[in-house]
């Protein structure tokens, strides 16, 4: 069995996350709404899997329902069983919300989100066994001692956990799938998730731009140039300042100098406007909404000392011509967190990052059949 070690995913990371994210990394997820969706649905069903448990009785989540397998991935078979009772418990808590039941376009909606989980979670769950990352039986033994559904008092009872009755059966009858077997499966994505925190150690570096992102506000003073000149103006080509790229390089240089730039201003209807005080993450609003890190990491390094940007900031539409007016560091009375709650922020975010690419990787990779 392959075992991928730590410099290898690391090099796995490198190729496959610089495809999807720009440092830094704070972003991301504000920025790629689909792994937030997949760590929101895995949650959402390991939560019902392991914490429903006060509901389940025999046979319940599968009457009436499709048990047939909905989907086949890499050649295992999803348990129809399993998708019905997390539908059905789904289902159960959107119910309040209508009067007339559950509509169906919307249960249909439920039905494909849990699917589409689950594939991501069978991705996930093969490549953990492709890097050797499997959980052992003390691993699975351990787990289950701790479980307060096999305790009393305290105490691990090998009573309730073999009861015929009780919540292992319940769980198989439910789900389709053997309670143990369940339980190596997340304890090795488990550990496919703690080998991508360990090697998403932030540089001190990082730190500082998450520091920014949280406790800085800034403020800027902007001129923005249309890049497509009115179509009631003859450009002379005798005069490149007319042309906006030009004038945006006129105007940048006067203002990098100090000159007054009314006239200059006046005479080409352009304006100067205050951003007003900023976080990092909303920072693109200054660009009109442009999502561009890099530049947004332009705006973010400039300092009282250093007001302006090498040059103007261009994006499709528009040249943007920045000066740094003002920032607002946290006040010492706001506690700012510590470099350890710095690099456990950082660490969950790249690891989400991560584990973003690596499905997208897998995805492109995998034979998925969905029926």
């Amino acid at each position: 069995m392959l075992i991928l070690q730590p410099s290898v995913i690391k090099k796995f990371v490198a190729s496959t996350a610089s495809r999807i994210v720009n440092y830094p990394m704070l972003q991301t997820l504000r920025h790629n709404t689909w792994v937030v969706k997949v760590i929101i649905g895995a949650v959402a069903i390991m939560m019902i899997i392991f914490f429903g448990s006060d509901t389940i009785r025999s046979g319940e989540g599968g009457s009436g329902l499709n048990q047939h397998t909905p989907a086949k991935v890499n050649g295992t078979n999803l348990s129809g069983q399993r998708v019905n009772a997390i539908v059905s418990q789904e289902m159960e808590s959107y119910q309040q919300f209508f009067k007339d039941g559950v509509p169906e376009q919307f249960a249909n909606g439920i039905r494909q989100n849990v699917i589409n989980s689950l594939i991501n979670r069978e991705l996930l769950s093969q490549e953990s066994l492709r890097m050797g990352l499997s959980a052992t039986p003390n691993d699975v033994a351990n787990f289950v001692r701790e479980q307060p559904q096999f305790q009393e008092n305290g105490i691990f009872s090998q009573e309730l956990y073999n009861d015929p009755e009780g919540y292992r059966v319940a769980f198989q009858q439910r789900n389709g799938v053997p309670y143990t077997t369940e339980i190596t499966n997340q304890l090795t994505l488990d550990k496919l998730m703690d080998t991508l925190v360990d090697i998403s150690k932030p540089a001190d570096e990082e730190l500082q731009w998450l520091k920014i992102a949280k406790n800085t506000k800034f403020e800027f003073s902007v001129i923005k140039i249309d890049k497509k000149p009115k179509t009631d103006t003859k450009i002379d080509e005798k005069q490149p300042d007319k042309d906006p790229k030009a004038t945006a390089e006129l105007i940048n240089s006067l203002w990098k100098q100090g000159h007054s730039l009314e006239v200059p201003l006046k005479e080409r209807g352009l304006v100067i406007k205050d951003s007003g005080l900023k976080t990092y993450g909303a920072l693109k609003s200054v660009l009109d909404g442009i999502d561009d890190s890099d530049k947004l990491k332009v705006l973010a390094n400039l300092t009282m000392a250093k007001p302006f940007p090498e040059t103007y900031l261009e994006t499709p539409n528009f040249y943007y011509l920045v000066r740094l007016k003002s920032f607002k560091q946290p006040d010492a009375k706001d506690e700012p967190q510590t470099k350890d709650e710095l690099i456990a922020a950082y660490k969950n975010q790249a690891t989400a990052q991560v584990q973003d690419a690596l499905l997208q990787d897998l995805r492109e990779q995998a034979k998925i059949v969905l029926y």
